[in-house]
């Protein structure tokens, strides 16, 4: 190892769990309502998609036109299609008792789902009031007809265009959010920790 561990789930970990609790839920076991099962698996989808940003296989990633106008700490991240929706799509979507099968599908569909986009704080309390846990009537099935419909039926929420294409070109734009400055920081739990010289002395491993 180095002497470097890496914490946190992988992403096949993450979609095995959320694939799990799908199917045992869908075995009628009884244990707990249908909302204990979902807040379980919203963890775990949020858990996924925070993965995906850290290992930087996001690639959908847009920024509004008022968001790059701003500075980063004005602007924050938001899911284009809720969290809530893909839960519900993942419900529906997976079925049968093939463990292996279900956690590939649930790994394809919040990758296909996941869609960021930067907005400012106050287009985010717009979209909040307007479509917090939903897509607009028409755009609210599987496959997603258009991804980015909620920011095009909000009003005063200026229109997305892709990240890299937002990036400055003067240096008088130098304030304003690059695509090298939008990339998601990696979160505490998903960083290479050094082991100690006393960790690796209490703990050497198998031998």
């Amino acid at each position: 190892m180095n002497g470097k561990t890496y914490e946190g789930l992988t992403l096949p970990g993450l979609a095995s769990h959320i694939a799990s609790s799908i199917l045992l839920w869908n075995k009628g076991q009884g244990m707990g309502t249908k909302n204990d099962c979902k807040h379980a698996i919203g963890h775990n989808v949020r858990a996924y998609q925070r993965r995906m940003i850290a290992e930087k296989v996001i690639k959908n990633i847009w920024i509004t036109e008022a968001a790059r106008q701003r500075d980063k700490s004005q602007i924050e991240l938001e899911h284009a299609i809720p969290v809530g929706c893909l839960m519900n799509l993942l419900f529906y979507k997976i079925v049968g008792s093939d463990q292996a099968a279900a956690a590939r599908q649930v790994a394809d569909l919040i990758e296909e789902s996941t869609v960021l986009v930067w907005v400012t704080k106050a287009e985010h309390l717009k979209l909040n009031d307007a479509y917090q846990c939903k897509m607009p009537e028409g755009f609210d099935t599987y496959p997603w007809e258009d991804p980015l419909a909620r920011y095009r039926k909000t009003e005063d929420v200026s229109q997305p265009v892709p990240l890299e294409e937002s990036v400055p070109t003067k240096a008088s734009e130098k304030s304003k959010p690059a695509e090298d400055d939008l990339v998601v920081e990696t979160e505490e739990d998903f960083k290479p920790a050094e082991e100690s010289a006393d960790q690796t002395a209490s703990n050497p491993g198998p031998t």
